[in-house]
C-alpha cells in the first residue's frame, strides 16, 4: 500500500464553491491516482450537482 494523501475543503460560509473544488480536485487527481471523494454535508450537494450515484 502506498503513500495516502487527505484533502479537505472547509469553510464555514456556504455557496463559496467548496463541492465544486472538491468534485474537480478528485476528479483531476483520479487521472493518475486513486481516488474517493466524500461528500459530508448533509445536503448531498456533490450528488445533486454532478448527478453521481449516491447511498
Amino acid at each position: 500500500m502506498g503513500k495516502q494523501v487527505r484533502f479537505s475543503i472547509f469553510s464555514f460560509k456556504g455557496g463559496v464553491g467548496k463541492s465544486t473544488i472538491a468534485y474537480f480536485l478528485a476528479r483531476n487527481l483520479s487521472e493518475k491516482y486513486r481516488v474517493l471523494l466524500v461528500d459530508r454535508d448533509y445536503t448531498n450537494t456533490i450528488g445533486k450537482i454532478f448527478g453521481l450515484e449516491t447511498g
